[in-house]
């Protein structure tokens, strides 16, 4: 084969452009775990740390974590969303506060006294409604219902009692 030909001949350039590609994406990727290490490494130590603090037995509540957004109390159920609880209680009134509390403090009533409901929903719901009213100045008649700390610490000993 003669040089021109060689010059111009472009069978294989496919594959040089493979190699420059795969090396391109190779090497974004070792970039993008370069900057994610560090933070995933002071992740891993904060988790570490918490993990270390938790004596057997005791659960993530006792141990002071996921409080709620209206206070010191810990959410019963942190993998609930309370905020958008009460709102559908507020929907399903068509926005008579309260209607909404009326329902959505008997359901959270019933839920503290039974030892079989143990999500903790509903109390959380009513915990976010309170203070939520509180905030924009809602106005409601509790007359002599126990408030959501109340229902709260009453769910906390009814859960405690039926486990042991």
């Amino acid at each position: 084969m003669d040089f021109k030909t060689f010059v111009t001949d472009t069978s294989g350039a496919v594959a040089v452009d493979w190699v420059v590609l795969t090396g391109g994406l190779v090497g974004l990727g070792i970039a993008a775990t370069l900057v994610v290490s560090g933070g995933m490494e002071d992740l891993s130590g904060d988790i570490s740390v918490h993990l270390a603090s938790i004596e057997v037995g005791q659960s993530d509540r006792d141990a002071g974590g996921d409080e709620s957004a209206w206070g010191t109390l810990a959410q019963l159920n942190p993998w609930s969303d309370p905020v958008q609880m009460m709102q559908g209680y507020l929907d399903r009134a068509n926005g008579d506060v309260q209607a909404a509390y009326d329902s959505l403090f008997a359901d959270a009533q019933r839920e503290a006294l039974d030892p079989n409901m143990n999500s903790g929903n509903e109390i959380d719901a009513l915990g976010a409604f309170e203070a939520h009213a509180q905030a924009n100045n809602l106005r409601y008649d509790a007359g002599d219902n126990p408030d959501y700390a109340t229902l709260h610490n009453t769910y906390t000993t009814t859960q405690t009692q039926s486990f042991f």
